[in-house]
């Protein structure tokens, strides 16, 4: 049996890399200091899910939870085109680290939200504005209060405006006793409205439960009035119930939604409000993915980690157990069997679902461990599929150039290169950025690096040549005394020595009636006395040389 599995992974190995037109490349090694620390990182947000994702933990004892939480950091870029990081602490505080080209940090903004202390999301419109979303509890069920405040900033970061959504809010069921809940908070800008889509825990029921669900609105971003979605009546909004993780995205006019749903219905819903800037809106909704077990189990073993729009379809992925979609002709959904990365396209037109696996390892493998895939859109048909895997303790970063259609144009694997999957990664100047973490199995302390992967060739991407600062500089020899008419080569000693990339250097001589020094640190010697050479570098750090002409 053994053997005709194994014959049986080998000819498909061969059959993916003779699929026409698909660009399997080599496997290359992350190279040393491909990556830069961020020692300031602390990512406290949340200890055990880290972000909208379902992993726990770092890969060693990687296990999964069964619902999404609020990411807990973030990257864009301002107006200027500088890279920034939000990063929330978890102790009612935001903070905006701003670094330069080398990835040192120039600036930090701090802002405080304790008296919500709820973490909802943030979201860089497209208007350049920034959007916050915090909550609080509301176990009184008091519908006046308010549960959950959105926050609009100018992009240098002063408070324009605060939208209140209040806890006798209704979406199919009334009230918001917490907002987040066992879910996520998803913003999209639609012209002039922000759609906000989040889980929530309603109020009481008369089962004498209090049950989660998602619940949508519409936020005016001028004078911040806010329109429960749900009073738009019946076939206007799309509910689900529990809903474990919540997206939505803006596609041209039309607004797409994805939820991830335990019970009503038990499936992954892709929801599609057609002409929803025009007026005139329509709403469809497609079940994509059904999962095996008890409606509200509060298990499906499976997650949804991001949400994509392209020329032809929708496209979702994440992992899951294999469910009614075989796997080595394993169906099922207990928490024993292995997670494989899966992916959907949806048919623009009909919402029809086109269901592939990504990886297709065996359901009882504990050899291997596939993370929280992510899709990041490259242009209007293609997407990169970033997932790591971890194979026997040593890490994978895979990278699958795909279309709208879900069809996979070009492979190419990074050995060890972690890719956590657990925040969603920005494109600028044919670069994809993002921040990951490697966490001490001793101390269970992260370290975060940023990692910069350069995707002018998208067929064939590389990591992009590691920045070192530069700390100091030393010339060589430090003194040094010449005859008349003698001469000698000055060297820069770098420190780190592995200073990537170098800067420039100004040569220039105290006084150049004693000695003379080149553009390229040659001194010579014109009569006798003493001169100090001095060479500065670009970012400002110079050293010196004392020479004596005798």
């Amino acid at each position: 049996m053994k053997k005709t599995i194994l014959t049986l992974i080998l000819c498909m190995a061969l059959l993916m890399t003779s699929v026409a037109g698909l660009s399997v490349q080599a496997d290359p090694v992350m190279p040393p200091g491909a990556r830069r620390e961020l020692s300031h990182l602390t990512g406290n947000g949340s200890d055990l899910s880290f972000s909208a994702s379902n992993t726990e933990w770092w890969y060693n004892t990687m296990t999964f939870t069964d619902h999404a939480e609020p990411s807990y950091m973030y990257y864009f870029t301002d107006s200027a085109g500088i890279f920034n990081v939000a990063e929330v602490d978890g102790a009612g505080k935001l903070r905006i680290h701003t670094y330069n080209s080398n990835f040192e940090r120039t600036s930090l903004r701090t802002f405080s939200f304790s008296s919500y202390p709820l973490w909802g999301g943030f979201y860089k419109g497209s208007d350049g504005y920034y959007y916050l979303a915090i909550g609080r509890t509301n176990p009184e069920q008091n519908d006046n209060k308010v549960v959950v405040q959105v926050r609009k900033y100018s992009q240098s970061w002063s408070l324009l405006g605060t939208a209140e959504i209040k806890g006798g809010a209704s979406h199919a069921f009334k009230g918001i006793v917490e907002p987040f809940r066992a879910g996520c908070c998803s913003m999209a800008l639609m012209d002039n409205k922000l759609v906000v889509h989040m889980s929530r825990l309603m109020y009481t029921q008369p089962d004498g439960l209090r049950h989660q669900s998602n619940i949508t609105f519409e936020i005016s971003t001028s004078d911040f009035s806010v329109k429960e979605m749900a009073s738009y009546g019946s076939g206007r909004y799309v509910y689900s119930s529990h809903s474990f993780n919540q997206f939505v995205l803006r596609d041209g006019s039309d607004l797409i939604y994805a939820d991830h749903g335990d019970a009503y219905p038990r499936s992954l819903l892709l929801s599609k409000t057609a002409n929803y800037t025009g007026g005139n809106r329509t709403v469809s909704s497609r079940q994509v993915f059904d999962f095996m077990g008890a409606t509200g189990d509060n298990y499906t073993g499976t997650s949804i980690s991001s949400l994509e729009a392209g020329t032809t379809g929708y496209l979702l992925t994440g992992n899951s157990v294999p469910h009614n979609k075989p796997v080595f002709g394993a169906t099922g959904n207990g928490p024993g069997f292995l997670r494989n990365i899966y992916l959907i396209s949806v048919n623009k037109s009909t919402l029809a679902p086109s269901f592939q696996w990504v990886t297709n390892y065996l359901p009882q493998s504990t050899a291997v461990k596939p993370f929280e895939p992510k899709l990041i859109k490259l242009s209007s048909d293609r997407f990169a599929l970033l997932y790591m895997l971890v194979k026997n303790g040593t890490p994978y970063t895979e990278y699958q150039l795909i279309n709208s259609n879900g069809m996979t144009l070009a492979v190419k694997t990074f050995i060890g290169m972690t890719f956590n999957g657990l925040t969603d990664p920005i494109v600028t100047n044919n670069q994809i950025q993002w921040v990951d973490f490697v966490r001490d199995p001793s101390t269970y302390k992260r370290t975060y690096y940023s990692y910069v992967m350069n995707i002018a060739d998208t067929y064939n991407p590389t990591m992009a040549a590691p920045i070192i600062p530069l700390q100091s500089i030393a010339l060589s020899p430090s003194s040094k005394t010449l005859s008349l008419g003698g001469s000698v080569n000055l060297s820069i000693v770098y420190t780190p020595s592995n200073t990537s990339p170098k800067p420039s250097m100004t040569w220039k001589s105290s006084n150049t009636t004693i000695a003379t020094v080149s553009s390229t640190g040659t001194v010579t010697a014109k009569k006798a006395g003493k001169a100090t050479i001095t060479a500065t570098a670009s970012s400002g750090e110079y050293a010196t040389c004392a020479i004596t002409v005798s």
